[in-house]
C-alpha cells in the first residue's frame, strides 16, 4: 500500500501491463518521478530527417 512519508517504487501502465501493446506513462522510484528519455530517444530525433523523401512510399516516412 502507499503512504504518504514512505518511499515507493511505481509504475503506471495505460493498460494492462501483461498486453504487448500497453505502455509506460510514468515511472516513480523511492518516490521521485524518472525520465523514460533514453540516449538512443534522444539521436534518433537528432538525426532523423525533418523531411521525407519524396520517392518513399508513405510507410517508409517517418513522424512529420
Amino acid at each position: 500500500a502507499l503512504a504518504p512519508g514512505l518511499d515507493a517504487d511505481v509504475v503506471l501502465w495505460d493498460g494492462d501491463p501483461l498486453e504487448p501493446l500497453t505502455g509506460i506513462v510514468a515511472v516513480f522510484l523511492r518516490g521521485r518521478e524518472v525520465s523514460q528519455s533514453t540516449r538512443q530517444a534522444e539521436l534518433r530525433e537528432r538525426y532523423l530527417p525533418r523531411t521525407p523523401a519524396p520517392s518513399l512510399p508513405p510507410a517508409y516516412r517517418g513522424p512529420e
